[in-house]
């Protein structure tokens, strides 16, 4: 049991789908618990939620569970990167990062690229997964040199990874690189923005994967 996954709401929050796609596809079992989002203010129950638990006052966070000593503080868990990490490390007979050294090291710079990177992209197309806003996606396509300049890196991005694991995914099988970018792919999606053919094969193998689905 991993603990309690504290998230937004996953249609609209890319950082909370990440670690929730990692511990639904490998089976962890988990408890999901959303937190309704009624703006940043200081007095509003999103803000007044999250603080009780997490010290950077956002979402997703895990609060670990504890069976070695179940009366202990609580460990909790902030930030994407880290909480997928540490998944990886309570439960390294799943695979969570390639077991290949170079494809581990590469899969580890793209995750972290996408933590820190391509602010275009998602200032200018926020995730809204339900969504199809194809006349928006033109116009920021035509307009955003950034926002072709971040697709045009991550495309870039795919297929020299996919060149050297050979595919379907990017780490051989589907791994925490494929749920790091699962929200770029529903960007892409959503905005209709195009993409080469390898990509679109790419992204239609994350699609379909039941995990994504049900998301």
């Amino acid at each position: 049991m991993a603990g309690t996954l504290f998230i937004g709401d996953k249609n609209y929050s890319s950082w909370s789908i990440r670690p929730w796609l990692v511990l639904h596809a490998f089976g962890i079992r988990f408890t999901e618990k959303p937190i309704p989002f009624d703006g940043c203010s200081e007095s509003s129950h999103f803000k007044q939620s999250v603080a009780k638990y997490s010290p950077a006052d956002r979402v997703p966070f895990l609060q670990g569970s504890n069976s070695a000593s179940p009366q202990a503080d609580p460990l909790i868990i902030w930030e994407t990167l880290a909480i997928i990490e540490y998944l990886a490390e309570q439960n390294p007979q799943l695979e969570n990062w390639p077991r290949n050294v170079r494809l581990r090291a590469q899969a580890r710079s793209l995750c972290a690229e996408m933590h820190s990177g391509f602010f275009a992209l998602r200032r200018q197309c926020p995730m809204n997964i339900k969504a199809d806003l194809p006349q928006i996606g033109r116009l920021l396509w035509r307009d955003k040199f950034l926002v072709r300049k971040d697709i045009h890196r991550i495309e870039t991005e795919w297929r020299n990874i996919l060149k050297l694991s050979k595919g379907p995914f990017l780490a051989v099988k589907l791994s925490a690189l494929d749920a790091f970018y699962a929200s770029v792919i529903t960007r892409i999606q959503t905005y209709k923005l195009p993409v080469s053919e390898n990509t679109a094969q790419y992204m239609q193998h994350i699609r379909r994967h039941p995990s994504v689905k049900m998301a």
